[in-house]
């Protein structure tokens, strides 16, 4: 599903399901934006907002701490360098395959 900005200039995509996205008696299409939004009780711009959102990583004590929403982590002492820590191995793994694409 494309979301375009109050101003017309940006489109933002959500990813849903082929049910949703196309298929389904639900799908986007056929129930058209508002409605879609309002079977699913989707709040469309929060979730955007929310898919949009930016890391905010910064130096603290010589620590690089990152701050997400209302979250912070600690990534790190300054002294192991930006690349420390960072193997495919550790990184959080992808959301359950199995979840529901409405499910946010």
């Amino acid at each position: 599903m494309w979301v375009r900005n109050t101003d017309g200039t940006t489109q933002t995509a959500i990813v849903l399901c082929a049910s949703h996205h196309r298929t389904g008696d639900d799908s986007y299409p056929k129930l058209a934006p508002r409605k879609f939004a309002e079977v699913h009780e989707l709040n469309i711009r929060a979730i955007v907002s929310r898919l949009s959102a930016k890391p905010f990583i910064r130096v603290e004590l010589g620590s690089f701490v990152g701050r997400f929403g209302d979250q912070e982590y600690a990534l790190g002492s300054t002294e192991a360098g930006r690349g420390a820590g960072d193997s495919q191995d550790e990184r959080a793994p992808a959301g359950d395959p199995g979840e529901s694409c409405l499910r946010f």
